[in-house]
């Protein structure tokens, strides 16, 4: 904090959890104190506009309202490019279950059901098992998902700016002692290779239509044929990112191999 103030900033902006912290909060009343001015922004309120939301509000913060403007405008167009599909008005859904990717063989993590994740899930016409049987954040029961069956397993976690071999030893680690747990070997979705991981901060950033439109295809490929989500990635890192696409690793499939 003393940092902070000796920077002399003439704003500090901070990007919040879903779950309101209690640190930015104390970090904005220390800050205002000596005449610094907070922005606060919520990516996850709702990722399928909030990261818009937020690009017009730092357009007008940098008077760059124009090129803020460009960027909402392309990120609309990708969530549209699923919305038009009324997905979650389908009569019959495939199933699916996430996870985040912090847990191990012998400890399930938390499941998504709202917020992020769940979002997104229910955004592309998926069937989320967790809904009606798990708290929001809470941990599934391991024989309640072996009965249940899903079609589908997403992890998300240990993705992002890593090199090949990085994040291949991160998938070992992470999905590799997953379906390694005691009846994982009789999933459908196990058996199957329908096991995909995600970067997990994907659903709270800028970068959520990726995610939203790989699942689409995923879950509905007859419905997809022509989409193809990562040239929208490349696409988007391309006319606004300073890192290249090919900076990191964005998606794993059971069975690939990262490294290669």
């Amino acid at each position: 904090m003393e940092q902070m103030i000796a920077l002399k900033p003439d704003l500090f902006i901070v990007n919040t959890s879903s779950r309101f912290s209690e640190k930015p909060l104390e970090a904005a009343k220390k800050l205002e104190e000596v005449g610094i001015p907070t922005l606060m922004l919520s990516m996850p309120k709702d990722p399928f506009s909030a990261p818009q939301e937020a690009t017009k509000l730092l357009g007008k913060v940098f008077n760059k309202e124009e090129r803020a403007e460009e960027i909402s405008d392309f990120l609309d167009k990708q969530f549209a490019l699923v919305s038009k599909k009324n997905l979650p008005d389908k009569a019959e859904k495939p199933t699916v279950y996430q996870e985040k990717g912090s847990g191990s063989k012998d400890e399930y993590d938390s499941t998504g059901i709202q917020d992020g994740w769940g979002s997104i899930i229910q955004y592309v016409g998926g069937d989320n098992i967790a809904v009606g049987h798990v708290g929001e954040t809470s941990k599934i029961d391991p024989e309640y998902l072996i009965t249940t069956d899903p079609n589908y397993i997403f992890v998300t976690g240990h993705l992002g700016y890593l090199t090949p071999a990085e994040a291949q030893e991160s998938m070992d680690n992470t999905v590799g002692q997953y379906i390694q747990r005691t009846g994982w070997d009789k999933l459908s979705a196990v058996q199957n290779k329908d096991v995909y991981t995600f970067f997990h901060d994907h659903a709270r950033n800028y970068f959520t239509f990726y995610p939203t439109q790989k699942i689409a295809k995923i879950l509905y490929p007859e419905e997809f044929q022509d989409l193809d989500p990562d040239a929208n990635l490349k696409e988007f890192y391309e006319k606004f990112m300073l890192l290249d696409y090919e900076d990191g690793v964005w998606f794993y499939k059971l069975g690939e191999s990262l490294d290669e």
